[in-house]
């Protein structure tokens, strides 16, 4: 038996609100280390996806193909703003 505390003292409330987030609501949940780590790596890449797009939109102009950076710049707004919203 483990509290929801002890776990997020172990993994931290982020990862283990996206291992949470990340499951089907209508599946059953089975919570292992192998999960809270698949869970993890997943996290890791959404990372490092998010940092890729935040470096390419700091871009100077000219650096980019045309209008590229300020249309990443509004899609990341855009879904940033949504998340929000279902989130609340």
């Amino acid at each position: 038996f483990k509290t929801v505390l002890e776990e997020m003292e172990k993994y931290g409330p982020e990862l283990l609100r996206f291992w949470v987030l990340s499951s089907h609501y209508r599946s059953p949940v089975d919570y292992t280390e192998e999960s809270m780590r698949d869970a993890g790596k997943a996290l890791e890449r959404l990372r490092n996806a998010l940092a890729g797009a935040e470096r390419y939109a700091s871009l100077p102009p000219g650096e980019e193909p045309e209008g590229a950076a300020a249309t990443l710049r509004e899609q990341i707004a855009l879904h940033r703003q949504r998340f929000r919203e279902a989130m609340d």
